[in-house]
């Protein structure tokens, strides 16, 4: 017999709030439309031409920001409050790393908000699974333009390539107390390094006004916080319903 399909009104509702949030388009093309200027496209996620110093300290930012919250968990609060918070400590004049010494303490926020989120859908990180799973947001970058009707799940091509990858790498973890496996973070922090020397890039053309400077900043925040909800609305119901059954149900209503 077949995975059941679940029928629950609400679920589904949730299930298509949280399509609309992670097959969004990619924050690559957001934030060249808020520029209005444009970009090379990556010849590949692997072959991209981001600096391996940004990706470094990327990584380093991100396994640094783990662990303080592990050791000093963010106060609960509501979404909105979060998505304020956020906005207006990396999204304004402070602007989201706009050098490499701010960039420790932008992700630490931008994640603090990610576990939050993790929070309200009622994950926990002392689990070590939700740690990973707030982690893997710095990986969702949206879905590329496509002319395809049926065009794949960005989201869940981006889930089977992190499960290949963890799977398969048995590397240690990469500190006490454990975080995530190095195999993720190193892959998380090259996507998550590449759409942020894209917006470095874009602020870069040209001169740009200090509103478009926050709506840039504003527009790449607001991607991952909505990834984020997204990601942790598909976990939860993936706790009721089991992998197999949202997926198949992820897949048929986002077609539809």
């Amino acid at each position: 017999m077949g995975t059941p399909v679940f029928t629950d009104a609400q679920d589904i509702a949730d299930l298509k709030t949280a399509i609309g949030l992670l097959e969004a388009p990619a924050i690559k093309h957001r934030l060249a439309q808020v520029s209005q200027q444009t970009l090379a496209p990556h010849p590949s996620v692997d072959a991209d031409c981001t600096s391996l110093y940004l990706r470094n300290a990327v990584q380093h930012a991100l396994s640094t920001a783990i662990t303080q919250l592990l050791l000093a968990p963010p106060p609960t609060s509501t979404l909105a409050r979060t998505f304020t918070a956020i906005s207006g400590a990396v999204g304004g004049s402070f602007g989201f790393a706009g050098s490499i010494l701010e960039l420790p303490l932008a992700i630490r926020l931008l994640l603090q908000s990610i576990v939050q989120i993790a929070s309200h859908q009622h994950f926990c990180l002392s689990d070590t699974a939700t740690r990973s799973a707030c982690l893997t947001i710095f990986a969702l970058n949206g879905a590329p333009p496509s002319d395809t009707p049926l065009q794949p799940s960005t989201y869940y091509l981006t889930r089977d390539h992190l499960h290949n990858l963890t799977s398969t790498n048995k590397s240690a973890p990469l500190q006490e107390p454990p975080a995530v496996c190095s195999a993720l973070l190193k892959y998380v922090a090259q996507r998550f390094s590449q759409a942020l020397n894209d917006k470095i890039t874009l602020q870069s053309l040209q001169p740009l006004s200090r509103h478009a400077e926050e709506k840039i900043n504003s527009v790449f925040i607001s991607h991952y916080l909505g990834m984020a909800q997204g990601h942790f609305i598909v976990q939860r119901l993936e706790k009721k319903h089991g992998y197999d059954g949202v997926r198949k149900a992820y897949l048929r209503l986002q077609h539809m």
